[in-house]
């Protein structure tokens, strides 16, 4: 399985690969190694492509995609000068619940919420997003990346320009993310 997380940039799409390594299993929490204000948390779209191909058509492309959910998706800062990509980093990604991506409006209201496990501590805080199906261009670059590799079954592609972004990680905290009203994603952080 590949992961591709996709950016636009001054030049065209850019391209990061991540691991299937970095992958949390469900119903693990995460763990932060580290410094907790090193580390960041954001949200991103995503689809599982469900068939393979390569050098495939726009006009076909989406016929290749068999689900969609959220990702929440865990980065750390480089420390003592070394640079590495947060997504061959271990438990970077923390997938939602598949859904089919027929089930998905074209615009689809992501919220997730940080609150603390312990009762005692009331605070909660709240994010909000419209995600624009549309705006994915989804077609366009799953056409695009299969002129340079071939997609098989289970390889994902995580959209970073409509990340939403939930700062610094608080430990002792659950995350639950939701599209639609539907929970995709509910997770302590340790």
């Amino acid at each position: 399985m590949k992961i591709f997380v996709v950016s636009s940039t001054n030049q065209g799409i850019a391209v990061e690969c991540g691991v299937d390594s970095a992958i949390l299993r469900p119903g693990e929490p995460l763990f932060i190694a580290g410094e907790v204000d090193r580390a960041s948390l954001q949200i991103l779209p995503a689809v599982r492509i469900g068939r393979l191909g390569a050098h495939i058509a726009e006009s076909r492309a989406i016929q290749h995609v068999d689900a969609f959910t959220l990702f929440l998706v865990s980065a750390t800062e480089a420390v003592e000068g070394l640079v590495i990509t947060p997504y061959a980093c271990d438990r970077a990604f923390i997938p939602g619940q598949w859904q089919s991506i027929d089930k998905l409006a074209d615009h689809s209201k992501i919220e997730a919420t940080v609150a603390p496990l312990l009762t005692e501590i009331p605070h909660v805080d709240t994010y909000t997003q419209i995600l624009d199906l549309k705006s994915l261009n989804i077609a366009k670059l799953i056409s695009l990346i299969s002129k340079a590799t071939t997609f098989k079954n289970g390889d994902l592609l995580l959209f970073k320009d409509l990340a939403l972004p939930l700062g610094h990680p608080r430990l002792d905290t659950r995350v639950e993310v939701k599209l639609n009203n539907d929970t995709l994603i509910s997770i302590k952080i340790k």
